[in-house]
């Protein structure tokens, strides 16, 4: 901690190196805070699964693999989990991890085993968390102890460590960048400020739905009490750019390529991903996410299968014939 300090007190000079070893001792301290809190987990990441979330890890895990298994070999089925089968657009019943996903593709790429992708991502969220809450901190403050204890109460809490087997739980990682970029938004107006906080809402809102819903309500009343405390902070051009961000995040999270689909009502069997997980689905109604997709029989036809692969085919009456479950 002294030497975090004392790079700190040298920091107003705005010298890059030093910002970038002052940001290095933050994540490395951050890093061994995660380390400790997490063992033996950072020796385990490729067999290490997380309690807690009542199997919620081992789909998740599915999930994310399935998304950068697909962003490598068929994109405009990304939108396809191989959770409900015969059901089609079954993304909508789970979290989109499209963001995750995109991560995690080029180590898929790599052979890494989903397991070890998403304990892997579940630590670097952890120090991710600890090292952009002291950024915020310290912007406010320009405190190295406070926002070290910043750091630790946002990505070590109760609540948090209660759910660590709940990997979209640990993907909050950007709600401190979001909150320091929108305050230099409120303050400057800056259209790379604007594009900044456009792409972490983005990554965000692509990591996990639950942070998003709460994230909204802390970004609305931040905004007001800004506002109310700084009215002249509402130019013309806050007002202009703000919209310009607000009508690009919507574009870009409201339907996603993929999305832009729609189901024919028709597709070929399942094709699967790694880690795949057998689920179940009520009936739903035709033209809605859940509409069930008939599968085409005949030579050559069979699922194809993928590393870590457990489907799970439902039939149902008059729906063309099915396949077992595929192992």
């Amino acid at each position: 901690m002294s030497r975090i300090r004392a790079m700190s007190g040298s920091m107003q000079a705005g010298s890059t190196p030093r910002l970038l070893r002052h940001g290095a001792l933050v994540v490395l301290f951050y890093g061994a805070v995660a380390a400790v809190y997490t063992y033996p987990l950072v020796f385990r990441l490729s067999t290490a699964v997380l309690r807690g979330g009542a199997g919620d890890y081992q789909m998740e895990t599915s999930i994310v693999a399935w998304n950068a298994h697909q962003m490598l070999r068929d994109p405009l089925g990304l939108h396809d989990l191989p959770f409900y089968y015969p059901y089609s657009r079954t993304v909508a019943y789970q979290q989109p991890e499209f963001f995750t996903g995109l991560l995690a593709a080029p180590l898929l790429l790599l052979d890494a085993p989903p397991l070890f992708i998403i304990n892997l991502f579940a630590v670097v969220a952890l120090v991710t968390s600890g090292a952009l809450t002291y950024l915020l901190a310290h912007s406010i403050t320009g405190r190295v102890g406070a926002s070290l204890v910043a750091g630790m109460v946002y990505a070590f809490f109760t609540n948090r460590m209660d759910h660590l087997g709940q990997f979209t739980y640990q993907m909050a990682a950007l709600p401190p960048l979001i909150l320091w970029t929108l305050h230099r938004v409120l303050r400057d107006a800056r259209w790379r400020d604007v594009a900044l906080l456009v792409a972490a809402l983005w990554a965000q809102t692509l990591s996990g739905i639950y942070q998003t819903f709460g994230l909204g309500f802390a970004l609305t009343g931040f905004v007001a009490a800004y506002l109310l405390l700084r009215p002249a902070a509402l130019t013309r051009r806050l007002i202009l750019r703000g919209t310009a961000g607000l009508l690009l995040f919507v574009a870009a999270v409201a339907r996603p390529a993929p999305l832009r689909r729609r189901a024919s009502g028709r597709v070929s069997p399942r094709r699967t991903a790694p880690g795949g997980l057998a689920s179940r689905l009520p009936a739903a109604r035709p033209g809605r996410p859940g509409r069930r997709l008939r599968a085409r029989g005949g030579a050559g036809h069979g699922p194809r299968r993928a590393p870590g692969l457990l489907i799970h085919v439902r039939p149902g009456p008059s729906h063309g014939r099915v396949h077992p479950p595929v192992r």
